[in-house]
């Protein structure tokens, strides 16, 4: 095993086997020799290493070791592969990619732009956190913020539909600030920047703040205050009270955790 290799392809800047221990339980629809690669046809010439994303740079897949092949998706030019899903970055410039994703139960052919608020899935990166159950933890890069931040997002069981969970989250040396807690099912830590550091007060970046009572209080009432406001207004005064009780509820246990850098 291993003592003799076999040429396939070139100018090849990423792979993945197309099968995986989930989708190898699926039967007819897993191809223990599928293949994905993401290949420049027009390269000629000595191969450098992409600098940047390149819509030249396409997706391609092969059942039979490369003796024949097929397009999976245009500018599809890295591949992140899951027991679930495979996520695609496909180019729509070199500065920037679309967040494409497709699923084990279609042989990780089914190709669907990640569907996320505020166009969030167009990004220079983002990182598969974790996919230890169907949903999905999606960390994508913020520019807006100077800091090398980004957004947290969880995925619905299909994959595809993204709810943005936290802002803010640190990034550094590589890495994003995100762990998952082994003896607690369902429990993780993130490193949020707090972005409004230093407004008002003579404290040096990177000081910690401790999050009291008050502020979780304070916080609260200022959700609970967006999200009556942001109600409809043909709301009955009641349903303005039940979101208004549920948002203090969901957001008690997000503050809690929360460890803000001052």
């Amino acid at each position: 095993m291993g003592n003799s290799w076999q040429y396939l392809k070139s100018y090849v800047f990423d792979f993945a086997w197309g099968t995986t221990t989930f989708s190898s339980t699926l039967g007819g629809k897993n191809v223990e020799s599928r293949i994905f690669i993401t290949h420049d046809p027009d390269l000629k010439g000595h191969q450098k290493t992409r600098e940047r994303w390149k819509q030249s740079v396409h997706l391609y897949y092969s059942d039979d070791f490369f003796k024949t092949q097929n397009n999976a998706l245009d500018a599809g030019n890295s591949i992140v592969m899951t027991n679930h899903y495979m996520f695609v970055a496909k180019a729509i410039s070199s500065e920037a990619v679309k967040i494409h994703v497709a699923r084990a139960e279609a042989g990780f052919l089914d190709f669907r732009l990640a569907r996320m608020p505020k166009n969030y899935h167009i990004t220079d990166h983002f990182t598969v956190m974790d996919t230890s159950e169907k949903s999905v933890f999606l960390y994508v890069s913020d520019k807006k913020v100077k800091e090398s931040v980004g957004n947290l997002f969880v995925s619905d069981g299909l994959g595809y539909r993204f709810t943005h969970s936290l802002e803010n989250i640190i990034k550094g040396a590589g890495a994003v600030d995100f762990e998952t807690v082994e003896s607690l099912d369902g429990t993780y830590i993130a490193n949020r920047y707090d972005v409004n550091h230093g407004k008002g007060t003579s404290q040096a970046a990177g000081h910690l703040r401790s999050v009291t009572e008050e502020d979780i209080r304070e916080e609260e009432m200022a959700q609970a205050e967006r999200s009556r406001m942001s109600s409809g207004a043909n709301q009955s005064k009641g349903q303005r009270l039940t979101s208004n009780s549920a948002a203090k509820k969901g957001n008690r246990g997000e503050l809690e955790q929360l460890e803000a850098f001052d």
